[in-house]
């Protein structure tokens, strides 16, 4: 079963090896563990928990993806806006999206190395 045990240690900035070390076993049985290789067992689900500070049952539930350094800038962004702004972009968004969700969009990154010869 598909656990977040290396995305939970990641959001919490602990390596690995330092949970290996708080947990008492090795790395490679941390990475067995983190990677379903290894059944994780109840008394592992405990420690794990305790050590990450979350919830045992945190170690399964689905979330989504952390978001990237521009993702994150653009949420920064957005809430900083008020709100007829933010209404305002997310409709910019959707329609700026259409095309690509329906697959109708071809490869835009010549588009964006090629300089708009109207702005000049």
């Amino acid at each position: 079963m598909r656990n977040r045990i290396r995305a939970l240690r990641e959001q919490k900035g602990i390596s690995q090896t330092r949970l290996a070390e708080l947990l008492g076993t090795s790395k490679m049985q941390l990475s067995r563990l983190e990677t379903g290789k290894r059944r994780l067992a109840g008394d592992w689900v405990v420690r794990i928990a305790k050590i990450l500070e979350v919830h045992p049952g945190e170690l399964w539930q689905d979330m989504p993806e952390p978001l990237d350094e521009k993702a994150e800038t653009l949420v920064e962004l957005f809430n900083s806006l008020p709100g007829h702004q933010k209404e305002a972009l997310l409709q910019l968004a959707e329609n700026l999206a259409k095309p690509y969700l329906a697959g109708e969009a071809g490869d835009d990154k010549s588009a964006a190395a090629t300089p708009d010869k109207r702005a000049s």
